[in-house]
């Protein structure tokens, strides 16, 4: 048994609104091992005119089939306006663990680590993170260990805080054949 569109087409008809990690576990246990994360966005991606994504709690993408059913309600409509900074943690619903965080970090000079569970919201931390940095007139570094992850960080702060809340960003890439300076050239 392989993946397919039918069978996605099937889990998500009779279960809305899953995310990328439950989708796999369901096609382990029907059999379909060796499925990574890469291989099911890759293929998800790729018959968008079947399914659709939400944004979940933590930011998480939740998958749907496109026009199909379902009681979770749908993304709020995107605002005509761009938020402020300052707006960005109602836009995001921050959990308090996230503000004690970013409270702590700006405390420390804009310098920290934060350590926390797979799926409790550090991109959202971060993100705030980065936009409060660019608002104090700081630098932003995000150092990822692969050329894909470089490009999901890319297209969020493309996403949340260029086009989201308006940010004077210049993004520049260094690594996987990218030669981006840090040094505004």
């Amino acid at each position: 048994m392989e993946m397919s569109v039918q069978l996605l087409n099937g889990l998500l008809t009779t279960r809305p609104g899953l995310d990328k990690y439950v989708i796999i576990r369901f096609l382990h246990e029907l059999g379909i091992a060796g499925v990574t994360t890469h291989d099911l966005n890759a293929f998800i991606y790729q018959h968008q005119d079947v399914f659709e994504w939400r944004l979940g709690d933590g930011s998480s993408r939740l998958w749907f089939v496109k026009g199909g059913t379902s009681s979770v309600p749908s993304a709020p409509a995107t605002p005509e306006r761009r938020a402020t900074v300052s707006e960005f943690h109602q836009l995001s619903s921050p959990y308090p663990w996230q503000l004690r965080a970013l409270d702590a970090w700006k405390k420390a000079g804009y310098v920290g680590v934060v350590e926390a569970v797979t799926g409790a919201g550090k991109t959202r931390v971060a993100l705030q993170a980065i936009a409060d940095a660019v608002q104090a007139g700081y630098f932003a570094c995000v150092i990822v260990p692969t050329i894909e992850l470089m490009r999901q960080w890319h297209k969020e702060i493309d996403k949340q805080l260029i086009d989201g809340l308006g940010l004077p960003i210049r993004l520049a890439h260094l690594g996987g054949g990218e030669s981006g300076s840090l040094d505004g050239r």
